[in-house]
């Protein structure tokens, strides 16, 4: 997580999504807001935020608090402590339903180096552009390699917008990233699935 407000989408189809940072000494708030969903029916559930100390940390509190389209969770820490966030997706394993969401920690909090940069990518994600198959590897430093031997590149464009720009099998594209779903291209096709 970095500072001011982190937006991502959550997936029905996907996982949990996670977050980190530290709190404490002193009061912290996390505000999460979702908004309607983007993609898919409404199942009628809703995605959820959970926070909890990772280890376990005596001498700290936590509550929540529901509000119409989000969570608040408050809490304190008597010295600086990992919390872990956790986004579930709304239920459903049947229906897709994908929400835009934001998450927003402010008092006493501080975040990861190189939190500034923008999320990672790093990872593993199946390939779903026309003519080409398999599984892509995105490392972290900003190479490509796939199944089939295929090559390419990632760099980040934008943090804000979580924009990149990605070169693949002689194409350039320039994408978002949605973390936990994957790599959308300008026309809101999901282009490289995000698999862990």
């Amino acid at each position: 997580m970095r500072a001011g407000s982190n937006s991502a989408t959550i997936d029905s189809f996907g996982g949990n999504q996670y977050w980190v940072l530290t709190v404490g000494p002193g009061a912290f708030k996390v505000t999460f807001n979702y908004g309607n969903r983007q993609e898919g029916f409404n199942t009628g559930g809703r995605p959820q935020m959970f926070v909890g100390f990772k280890p376990k940390v005596p001498d700290t509190t936590v509550t929540h608090a529901d509000f119409p389209g989000g969570t608040t969770w408050s809490g304190t820490a008597a010295k600086p402590s990992r919390l872990e966030v956790a986004v579930v997706p709304a239920p459903g394993a049947l229906v897709r339903q994908t929400t835009a969401y934001t998450l927003e920690a402010t008092g006493s909090v501080s975040f990861a180096p190189g939190a500034e940069a923008g999320p990672s990518v790093a990872g593993i994600y199946q390939i779903s552009i026309g003519g080409h198959e398999g599984t892509a590897k995105f490392a972290s430093n900003g190479e490509i390699t796939t199944t089939n031997n295929e090559t390419g590149t990632w760099k980040l464009f934008d943090a804000d917008s979580k924009t990149y720009v990605v070169t693949f099998a002689g194409q350039r594209y320039s994408v978002t990233y949605q973390p936990g779903r994957g790599m959308v291209d300008n026309h809101g096709f999901l282009i490289f699935v995000q698999k862990h």
